[in-house]
């Protein structure tokens, strides 16, 4: 469904050891079985999501969109694996101190910091969004796709209805994916 080389690097070690030893098809096929006894669908709701998410990125490129804006990124990857992001500007944002350490996993070799990204920390409780994307050079004047995949469980309700605000300030035709 999709390709991710990049999010081995920001797994924890002991995590790193689980995914080398999927390589072997009876531990994967154990680990999937294990996974879906606990939480069944889980698994692979996550993939279409990211499959999802991943589509609708190239297709809004594809639609000229300039920027995307990425809330509550975490350890996303797809500014560095998705070609197609090399054409707009990337604005991924989340919590102080997430941000902080995937600048330190982006800045180790073989990971990069790519030219189109700018990491910005925020939380979404106490600071003003427009205003922290306005500071990291960002203009609500493009047309912008807005990710906000899986954060909205994390965030209290004003925040969310603040966020979809501004998303609704912004750019004619700019829209929103979230979950």
């Amino acid at each position: 469904m999709f390709k991710d080389p990049y999010s081995f690097y920001f797994l924890l070690p002991m995590f790193r050891s689980i995914i080398y030893l999927m390589r072997a098809k009876w531990f994967y096929n154990w680990m999937v079985q294990i996974r879906e006894k606990a939480t069944p669908g889980v698994l692979g709701g996550i993939y279409c999501r990211t499959r999802y998410f991943d589509d609708t990125i190239r297709n809004a490129i594809a639609d000229g969109f300039k920027a995307v804006v990425n809330l509550g990124a975490g350890n996303d990857s797809r500014a560095l694996r998705i070609e197609e992001l090399n054409l707009a500007r990337v604005i991924e944002t989340d919590h102080p101190d997430l941000i902080a350490a995937k600048k330190m996993i982006l800045n180790k070799k073989p990971l990069f910091v790519p030219d189109h990204l700018v990491l910005v920390p925020i939380d979404f409780e106490k600071q003003d969004l427009a205003e922290e994307l306005k500071k990291a050079g960002y203009s609500s004047d493009l047309k912008t796709l807005f990710i906000f995949e899986g954060v909205s469980q994390y965030i209290s309700h004003e925040a969310f209805f603040e966020t979809l605000r501004f998303i609704s300030s912004t750019a004619k035709g700019s829209c929103v994916a979230f979950t």
